[in-house]
Parts: structure tokens; sequence; C-alpha cells
């Protein structure tokens, strides 16, 4: 296999993105007349809010009409039916306790000057706002086909993800990694990422541009063989599915070593997409010749296959890594404290452009809505609210 590397450099494809294609696709070009909620209005649309009413409600009935008995003062024997104005204060309040600290639910609704908020019982008493908690949902309108997990966040998720890829248009380079949403209760799906803040919970597979608005977003289900025709990975047809809206439009990709292979690039230069990012040494296809190599510190190493360049740098440790987008060569870099240091371009763009999703989690988590206690379903909800906050921030 290691005869078809070679050592030499051909020209990169120039795929000719667009740049008149980016920025934001919303009416706003009067500031003065659009408030930040008019913005957010776009994304987290009137339909949204419908789908939540009906769905709030069909299950607060089904819940209410049980024939099981209800206590004298059971709240489901009492329910009362929602509206679009109830529905947009319920998260309006949960955003604005994901700002504040206190001990239990109810003691933001109670008078202790300690944690008593005076929006807070103006709007909605503590019971019903934890009635509205307990029969939030979206899966109660008979609109998903969607069997799995995912019945219980659609129609919502795909709505509100085409949102998002209305109301702007990225530029030329994208990023693509891993998210995790808390949650320690009893999931089949639950992920364990000892790199992450959280380490247990609901991951996500998220594409974002650098600067980390989302574009797109897939929920990990747990282990299944949903295999695009054109691929014998499930990793190369998750990051096809994500990439779909922006193929074969001269983007430029960044990913880490859990996505990246010979064969994934592979796939990306015919629909028009460069890639570029940290590579597993392991991976099936990669040349001995680097991967086996020896190195001293600062010491580049690299080998070509048709348009797919591999290199290995030395730091601290070994770093590969595979690009279609640069020649591999050394360049010198200029980190945040005003330090030069030489290092492969490769590796000073990936570690650029990479950053979205990172920051995308640090901008939510200042503010984050979920509830501790919340279904893992109402959770993610909640989180996708958080992000539609953060994408109406960022336009």
């Amino acid at each position: 296999m290691d005869t078809i590397w070679k050592d030499d450099y051909i020209s990169i494809p120039d795929f000719n993105f667009d740049t008149t294609t980016s920025g934001i696709k919303l009416n706003i070009e009067d500031t003065a007349r659009h408030s930040p909620i008019e913005i957010f209005n776009q994304i987290w649309t009137k339909e949204i809010i419908d789908i939540i009413v009906k769905s709030t409600n069909a299950y607060g009935l089904n819940q209410k009409n049980k024939s099981r008995p209800h206590g004298k003062y059971s709240r489901k024997s009492k329910f009362t039916e929602t509206n679009p104005e109830e529905i947009k204060k319920f998260p309006g309040m949960c955003m604005l306790m994901g700002s504040l600290k206190f001990p239990s639910l109810r003691d933001i609704f109670s008078n202790n000057p300690l944690y008593y908020h005076p929006i807070i019982k103006y709007t909605m008493s503590g019971r019903r706002f934890e009635q509205l908690l307990s029969y939030f949902s979206v899966e109660y309108l008979g609109l998903s086909t969607d069997t799995g997990p995912m019945s219980k966040l659609n129609p919502l998720f795909k709505i509100l993800i085409a949102n998002f890829q209305k109301a702007f248009y990225p530029g030329e380079d994208l990023s693509l990694d891993e998210s995790l949403l808390l949650h320690r209760g009893r999931l089949s799906f639950r992920q364990y990422i000892k790199g992450k803040k959280a380490k247990y919970g609901i991951k996500f597979f998220e594409l974002c541009d650098p600067n980390g608005y989302v574009l797109n977003i897939e929920v990990y289900k747990g282990k299944n063989n949903y295999l695009l025709p054109s691929t014998n990975s499930k990793t190369d047809s998750l990051v096809l599915r994500l990439m779909d809206p922006y193929l074969c439009k001269g983007h430029s990709l960044f990913m880490d070593n859990y996505y990246n292979s010979t064969t994934l690039s592979e796939l990306l230069l015919k629909k028009k997409t460069h890639t570029t990012g940290t590579l597993r040494s392991n991976r099936k296809g990669n040349p001995e010749e680097v991967t086996k190599k020896k190195l001293k510190k600062g010491d580049h190493v690299w080998r070509r296959k048709n348009e797919i360049y591999i290199s290995k740098w030395k730091d601290k440790r070994d770093v590969t890594i595979i690009t279609t987008k640069y020649h591999p060569q050394i360049v010198t870099s200029t980190n945040k404290y005003g330090q030069q240091k030489l290092k492969p371009i490769e590796i000073v763009n990936y570690n650029e452009k990479m950053s979205g999703v990172d920051r995308c989690d640090q901008m939510v988590s200042y503010y984050s809505s979920p509830r501790k206690t919340c279904k893992w379903y109402k959770k993610v909800i909640l989180h996708l609210l958080d992000i539609a906050v953060w994408n109406t921030y960022y336009i």
C-alpha cells in the first residue's frame, strides 16, 4: 500500500467557494426597527410554539382522563389547557432561572428574600409552572414518523434546524465536533466522554461555523446500522448527513480524529469539500512511512496519496494530521501571548478553525435552561432553546 504514497506536491483543487452567499439571511436591514426578540421569533417561530401548545394540551388531557383514580387534590385531575401566550412565558422563565441559584424549584416562587425574584411570581404561580414542566412535550400530535427516541423530539427538531440554516449561511470554513448535555439518569444511549465538562450525558454531533453558530445537529441515538449508499462506515455516513446542505459548494471542513480517514476525505473531495483535522495513527490506509516514523521534537514528515496529504509533527507528543486543503509545510505561528513558534500550516489552521462547537458550549453554559429533574427529552428541547438564543445573539 505504501507504494501509492508519494513525497511531492501537486496543486490543491480550487472549488471556488462563492463568498457572496455567506451572511445573515433574515430580514434585519433596519437594525433600529428589529429588537433581539424579533430576530428570535424568526428562529423559534410561531409554528414551533403551536406544536408545543397542542402537544402539551394533548399530554395533559391524556393524563387527566386516565382511568386510574386521582387523589382529591391531584394536579392531574385539574389540568387547565395552555395557550401560546403562556407557552412563550414558560421558556422565558426557564432561561431566567438558568441564571439564578436556588436550592429547590419552589424556593424561587417563595417570599424568602434570599431567593425572591419579583417577575417570577408575577408571571406564573409555582404550581402552574410545575404542571407545565410536567406536561411540556412535542410528541403527542402524531406528526412524527420516527419510532425511536427522536419521536419525542420531532417535528420541533427538524423545523428548528431548518430555521437555523435559513437564518444564516456560513463562510467557507466549517467545524464538526461532539457536544454533551449533562444527564445522569437511566438512558440506553447515555454517553461518557472523558474530556467534556459534563462527562455523562446525551451526545450531540454539531456542525458549526468557526465562531460557533450552530448549523446542523444530530442526536446520538445508540448503536445503529444506518449507512448511506455511498459509504461502508457509520462515521462517514454521519458526516455526510450533517454536511448534506453544504456539499458541492466549495466548503472546507475541520474535524478531529474521531471522524477523519482517507476514505472520508476521498468522498468529500468528490463532493467539492476540503477536509483538515487530526487523524488516528491506526486508521486503515494510513502510510506507514509517516505513522511509524520516529521523530524528534520539531520534526515534520508527510506523504501524499492523490490529493490527500497525511503528515506527522512532534511537539510534546506526535500529532498526525490529514488535509486536502494545504500543502504540508512549517510556518511561523503567533499565539495569544504574542510568542512565535514554528508549526505545520495544517495544525495552525486546524487550531484556529476547530473551536466552533466549544464556543457554542461555552456561551450556552452561562445561562443553561434545562432543569436537573427533567426527563431527557425535555432537557433536549430546553437545550435546543438555549442554542436558538445563542444563534439569535450571534446574528
